[in-house]
């Protein structure tokens, strides 16, 4: 967010080298014959991040491999609409879980709960997006796919008594698989109240919580525990995990639950020069694979300057509503740019203050926000 340019030449670099065929994408282009089906979730990301740090609607008509931005990004929902959506219109990968993530363990395939809420999210954006371009068939037909997919996930794959959604199998069978990828659902728009506060009731010591951020497995899931891969199969975490999930919890509202997680996450500072690919959450370890990872560390910064500093970057409006917590005491973010200026927050015990440049511009009870147009 530092450089929107270097965004959009990232965003530019996906669509020209993955196409929908390739994730990894080094130096000399894309290679590896894996995909990732994260792919179109990350891509919404990106360009909301992008459009929301610039107001420049004009990368959806940019050009990558023959084709614009908005047409790959619709190229996506066919290809999750034609190739991986079952009888009962439920996204379903079949059995290849590389396509999803690395949890090797049995049961993490078919209907899996994040692909397809994403999937809705997705849709609900490419509606809007749709509507921005003043293209209002296709904002319709994004919006009832939308709405019917959410009828379907919430009929098949919401658990109510375990306040957690399912895997649905193509024999009609569920299987309930306690991993932290479900809490990516938390940075979407359209997830009812009572799902998110019985997802973030799971949030708790010794069951996803542990001394040094979340378990990507949760104690509580005998089955699908994984040493080995333990990134995303059980006993440490992916290292951008913790700031994401963070992050999410504080635009939840869960500002208490985010501090949490965020500051557990920071405790592997006493013992590594870098965030590791896959740390451990009991100790703090790595194995011997692991790779230092700035993009991961990124995530808790975001955690930081959105969640806890409270900042709001919209287009034509900058929004301050940090939130204090008893262990932080005083801490200052400096250098918040926005449309050319340059914002400060000081956190105190009662209030924080907002200056520009070195000049105060307001102080303020935390609850309260500072608005600048």
């Amino acid at each position: 967010m530092l450089d929107p340019e270097s965004l959009k030449d990232a965003i530019l670099t996906n669509f020209e080298q993955v196409q929908l065929k390739k994730t990894y994408v080094g130096w000399n282009g894309a290679h590896w014959d894996i995909l990732y089906i994260q792919e179109p979730f990350a891509l919404q990301l990106m360009i909301e991040a992008y459009l929301r740090h610039t107001g420049d609607h004009s990368i959806f008509d940019q050009k990558a491999a023959g084709s614009s931005v908005w047409e790959w990004m619709q190229r996506w929902v066919d290809e999750l609409q034609d190739t991986y959506t079952n009888d009962l219109g439920l996204i379903d990968v079949g059995y290849n879980t590389e396509k999803i993530i690395e949890i090797r363990t049995d049961g993490y395939n078919h209907a899996v709960p994040i692909t397809n809420t994403l999937t809705v999210d997705l849709l609900y954006t490419m509606s809007d997006w749709a509507a921005l371009r003043n293209e209002k068939k296709l904002k319709q037909t994004y919006y009832k796919d939308a709405e019917k997919l959410q009828g379907q996930v919430d009929k098949y794959l919401w658990n109510e008594t375990l306040g957690w959604f399912d895997n649905y199998y193509p024999d009609g069978t569920k299987g309930t698989i306690w991993t932290y990828h479900l809490f990516d659902l938390l940075g979407t728009d359209f997830l009812p109240d009572h799902q998110a506060y019985k997802l973030v009731s799971h949030l708790q010591e010794g069951e996803f919580l542990g001394k040094y951020g979340v378990y990507s497995i949760a104690r509580r899931d005998t089955v699908h525990w994984d040493l080995i891969d333990s990134d995303w199969g059980g006993g440490g975490q992916y290292a951008g995990m913790p700031g994401r999930i963070s992050r999410n919890l504080y635009q939840r509202g869960f500002a208490g639950k985010g501090w949490d997680v965020l500051k557990r996450n920071i405790r592997y500072i006493d013992h590594f020069p870098y965030l590791p690919q896959n740390p451990r959450i009991d100790t703090p370890e790595q194995d011997r694979s692991s790779m230092p990872l700035q993009i991961s560390a990124g995530a808790g910064w975001e955690a930081i300057v959105f969640g806890t500093f409270g900042v709001k970057i919209e287009a034509n409006q900058l929004t301050i509503k940090p939130f204090n917590h008893e262990d932080i005491g005083e801490a200052q973010l400096r250098n918040i740019v926005w449309q050319g200026r340059n914002f400060g927050i000081k956190l105190t015990r009662k209030t924080f203050s907002v200056y520009e440049d070195n000049t105060l511009l307001t102080t303020k009870f935390y609850g309260e926000s500072v608005t600048i147009d």
